[in-house]
C-alpha cells in the first residue's frame, strides 16, 4: 500500500490545533506559562489565530496578576488582545477582556499616583529650612581660598570640620575636611 506523506499545510493545521488544544488545557489547570508558550507555537503555526493570540493574553494576564511585578506581561497581554480585535472586530469575548484589562491597569496606575502623591505631600511646605547650618560651639568653618603656584589646579578649595545634617538628631557627615582643585574632589578626611 502507498502512503501520502501530508501537505505542509495540512502539517501546520495539525500543529495549531495542538497547540491550541494543549493552550486551553493548561489555561484550564492554572499552568499559565506554559498556556503562554503553547499559545505562541500556535501563532508560529498561524500569526493571525485569534484563538492564540487571545489565550495568550488571557495567560499573560493572570500570569501579571500572581505576580505584579509582571508589568511587561500585562502590557504584552494588552498587545493580544489588540491584535486579536484587528483581526476580528466583532469578537465580544476578546473585547471584553481588554476593556477588563485597561480598567484594571488604569486602577493600578491611579494607586501608584496617589501612594506617590501622599508620599511627597508637604516634602518643600515645611517650614524648616532644608538644610540647617550646624552650630559648634559658636564657631564656624569657614572656606579658605588660596593659590598653590603653577600648574594645571592652580586654585584650591579647602574647609576643615564641614558637618552635614538632614536634622540636628540625625548627622550625616560630621568632621570632614574637604579640598577642592578646579571643580575636583582631592580628599575627603575624616
Amino acid at each position: 500500500a502507498l502512503v501520502r506523506a501530508p501537505s505542509d499545510r495540512a502539517v501546520q493545521q495539525l500543529r495549531l490545533a495542538l497547540h491550541l488544544n494543549a493552550a486551553l488545557a493548561h489555561l484550564r489547570r492554572g499552568n499559565l506559562a506554559s498556556a503562554a508558550e503553547h499559545a505562541s507555537g500556535a501563532l508560529a503555526a498561524d500569526p493571525h489565530s485569534v484563538k492564540a493570540l487571545y489565550r495568550r493574553g488571557l495567560a499573560r494576564v493572570r500570569l501579571a496578576e500572581a505576580d505584579e511585578a509582571q508589568v511587561a506581561l500585562a502590557a504584552d497581554a494588552r498587545a493580544d488582545f489588540q491584535r486579536a480585535l484587528e483581526l476580528e472586530p466583532g469578537n465580544a469575548e476578546v473585547r471584553a477582556q481588554l476593556q477588563q484589562l485597561r480598567s484594571r491597569m488604569h486602577a493600578e496606575r491611579a494607586e501608584l499616583d496617589a501612594q506617590q502623591k501622599d508620599g511627597f505631600k508637604g516634602i518643600f511646605s515645611s517650614s524648616k529650612p532644608l538644610y540647617d547650618v550646624a552650630e559648634k560651639a559658636g564657631t564656624q568653618s569657614n572656606a579658605v581660598i588660596r593659590e598653590t603656584g603653577a600648574g594645571k589646579h592652580r586654585l584650591v578649595v579647602s574647609c576643615d570640620d564641614v558637618a552635614f545634617c538632614y536634622n540636628k538628631a540625625e548627622p550625616v557627615l560630621t568632621g570632614v575636611n574637604l579640598e577642592l582643585r578646579a571643580g575636583w574632589c582631592v580628599g575627603l578626611v575624616g
